[in-house]
Order: C-alpha cells, then sequence, then structure tokens
C-alpha cells in the first residue's frame, strides 16, 4: 500500500520539478538579453539589476537539488523518472553558469560606463538572439520530452560559433587602429566569449534531453 502511495505522488511532484526548471530557464534567457542590452547602452543601474539577479537563479538552483534529492530518497523511482530527476540536477547547473556568463557581461556594461556607449560590435545582438532562441529551443524540448528537436536545437549552435569568430576577427582589427579601441576590444572580448559559452551550454542541456528520453548518452560537437 505504501509503494502504491509513492508512486502516485511521484508523477505530480516531477511535474512541479519541470515547472520549475522551465521557469529558471526562462529567467537565464531574459537575464542574457538584459545583460547584452545594458552592455550596448551602458546601464550602470540595469546592469547591477541583473547582477543581483543572479543570487535568485542560485537560490533556485539549489531549492531544486534539494527537492530532486529528497525525492530520490523518498519515492524510489525508476527508469525514465530517475533519468529525469538526474537530467533535472545536471540542467539547473548548466542554467547557473549560464547565468553567470550574463553576469559577467553585465559587470563588463559597469568597467565600460566611464569610457561611454561601446560601438557595438557587428552581430553581437544577432549572436545573442540565436543563443537565447537555442535555450527556448530546448527548453520546449526537455518540456515535451523531444529529444529530436533537441538534436536540431544543437545544430544551431554552428551559427553562434561562426558569429563568434567574425566578432572576434572585428574587435580585433578595431584593436589595431589605435589605443582607445584596444581598451575597448579587450572589454569587449570577453562579451563575445561569454555569449558563445552560454550556447555551448545550451548544447550540454540538449544532450541531457537525448538522455532522458533515449537513455542514449551523445556528446554533440566534439
Amino acid at each position: 500500500c505504501r509503494l502504491q502511495t509513492s508512486m502516485s505522488i511521484l508523477p505530480r511532484e516531477l511535474e512541479k520539478l519541470k515547472q520549475r526548471l522551465e521557469a529558471m530557464g526562462h529567467t537565464v534567457q531574459q537575464s542574457l538579453d538584459a545583460a547584452v542590452a545594458v552592455l550596448l547602452n551602458v546601464d550602470v543601474d540595469a546592469a547591477r539589476v541583473v547582477c543581483d539577479g543572479d543570487d535568485a537563479i542560485n537560490e533556485d538552483r539549489y531549492s531544486l537539488e534539494s527537492d530532486v534529492v529528497a525525492l530520490i530518497a523518498t519515492q524510489q523511482p525508476v527508469a525514465h523518472d530517475v533519468r529525469l530527476l538526474i537530467g533535472i540536477l545536471e540542467i539547473a547547473s548548466e542554467l547557473e553558469r549560464m547565468a553567470d556568463y550574463a553576469k559577467d557581461i553585465a559587470r563588463i556594461a559597469i568597467r565600460q560606463a566611464p569610457h561611454g556607449n561601446p560601438e557595438p560590435p557587428f552581430g553581437l545582438v544577432r549572436m545573442t538572439d540565436h543563443a537565447t532562441s537555442m535555450l527556448q529551443k530546448a527548453l520546449v524540448a526537455f518540456s515535451n520530452g523531444d529529444a529530436q528537436l533537441a538534436k536540431e536545437t544543437v545544430e544551431e549552435d554552428d551559427a553562434v560559433d561562426e558569429l563568434c569568430t567574425k566578432l572576434h576577427q572585428k574587435l580585433l582589427e578595431r584593436a589595431h587602429s589605435n589605443e582607445a579601441e584596444l581598451d575597448q576590444a579587450v572589454r569587449l572580448l570577453p562579451a563575445v566569449h561569454n555569449v558563445e559559452r552560454f550556447a555551448d551550454r545550451v548544447t550540454n542541456i540538449c544532450e541531457r534531453v537525448v538522455y532522458i528520453e533515449t537513455g542514449e548518452q551523445i556528446e554533440f560537437g566534439g
């Protein structure tokens, strides 16, 4: 009788955890969009809001981890449910790191403030749009248990990598023109790298979705 009670509770608890993870993912997506916007506009107050918001994302991750561990210990899940719970732990960790990238970009904006608005690196907004679109699709794939969508989403990382390479080249070309451009390139290059790493973490999330749904361990882009 006790085992039957556990089995009836688990699906509801899993759904709650999934919804919380999805909400966390949407918050992270908004954080990157906001971070790049404040970098281009040099809005120090808004940059500090992005930095402060990282604490809440960290708390979400640890809260999810605590509840997942408790569920594993008390409900004795099996097969797909075990993979889902482990996947939630790993995806939450990826999202927390992605939020750190957004916070780092916001900090770059604060350091940029004394130097005025930077000349927007060509393609940075487009690169950010690609990265956040990837995250959105990865979250849909997770929510719907869609391994195929996860695999298709990974393919979009090539566009992010291509834009990253072009942005690096453009910033380095500008850096050679004069000292002021060099200083700005030194500040902006890490921001470009952070967006690229954000997209790489989305690829990791997609790997987890495929594993949850199929049990297949795949490493994309190796």
